[in-house]
């Protein structure tokens, strides 16, 4: 599989999804953050990937795991609308 590839997972709220990576995003369990709350991932694998997604219109916050980003979107955005960035961020940063 290309260490590039991301699986996309859908959940039952649909506010929600889940996009699993082959590249390590954090160094711990577990960092949710909010739009509009400051962070500090330098000491991350890839620093400033929360941030990243949180400046795309639409994403509500972003929850990190080892091999994982939740995103939760904005109740008056569309999936079709944002997840062509939210992929491009992915994409971009796990070359």
């Amino acid at each position: 599989m290309d260490s590039k590839a991301v699986h996309i997972e859908t959940y039952p709220n649909a506010q929600w999804r889940a996009y699993h990576t082959r590249i390590q995003l954090i160094d711990q369990p577990v960092e949710m953050v909010e739009r509009g709350a400051s962070c500090t991932l330098s000491s991350h694998p890839i620093p400033g990937f929360a941030e990243l997604l949180l400046k795309i219109p639409g994403v509500a916050s972003v929850t990190l795991r080892p091999y994982t980003a939740d995103v939760q979107k904005a109740v008056a955005f569309e999936w079709n609308e944002i997840e062509p960035r939210i992929l491009e961020v992915l994409t971009c940063q796990l070359e």
